[in-house]
């Protein structure tokens, strides 16, 4: 049984590769508890691609920039600026990454949400986590997923001083292959909306369990496809 589960495991991960492209595969050792998932198409997940050279400039402190979001590989932002706020290890506040070396203020030069828009597969469940906290005290900062244009508040994270850690499923609606992901600032412990909301370390896996039935695929099915899309059939 459990070899005839791990081959439709295989089977499944080389139909999403040749569907999305390259997948970090992220699973833990107990398939019989359908806790398989793999990471699935995040990109700069603790935001350490930036381009600070070409697109950034300072916010007026050690380690601390105003990034145009050309220069932040995959993610966007709501900012009228179209700047995000990149923090590094070593700014003069002393507040480290909760992952790598950078992360982002969610209150730049000007309130804006920041987002990244994904390929999914209807009817797939998403398992979400990201890290957050606040500045100069308690912020509060809200997780939204859905269509682009039609946006659902999934979550609210509310911090202080220290990173908090969070996580939780989305399942995909009917229809929705293109999914986003935005994180929204919602209130600082200041009420100063350029001040508050750090934002880093955002991952999210996909349930391989739910994703071998996806469509109630058969392994022939499935063979065919892949043959197709590789030509050799």
């Amino acid at each position: 049984m459990l070899k005839g589960k791990l081959g439709w495991l295989a089977i499944t991960i080389l139909f999403l590769v040749s569907l999305f492209g390259t997948i970090k595969a992220e699973a833990t050792s107990n398939f019989d508890a359908n806790n398989w998932q793999i990471s699935w198409l995040i990109k700069n997940a603790d935001f350490e691609t930036v381009d600070i050279e070409d697109y950034g400039r300072s916010a007026g402190a050690t380690n601390v920039w105003y990034v145009n979001q050309k220069g932040v590989e995959a993610w966007g932002t709501s900012n009228p600026s179209e700047n995000i706020e990149v923090w590094q290890n070593g700014n003069s506040e002393g507040i480290p990454a909760y992952s790598g070396t950078n992360f982002v203020e969610l209150n730049s030069d000007g309130p804006g949400a920041v987002y990244q828009d994904i390929k999914t597969i209807p009817g797939t469940t998403l398992t979400w986590s990201f890290a957050h906290r606040g500045r100069g005290g308690i912020d509060t900062a809200e997780l939204l997923i859905g269509a682009p244009g039609n946006l659902t508040p999934i979550f609210s994270a509310t911090d202080g001083e220290s990173w908090g850690n969070y996580s939780g499923s989305y399942v995909v609606p009917a229809g929705q292959t293109h999914t986003r992901l935005t994180f929204a600032p919602i209130s600082t412990s200041s009420g100063n909306l350029t001040i508050g909301n750090f934002l880093d370390d955002i991952n999210l896996y996909i349930d391989i369990a739910l994703a071998i039935t996806f469509g109630t695929m058969r392994t022939e099915m499935v063979y065919k496809i892949m043959a197709s899309r590789l030509h050799l059939v």
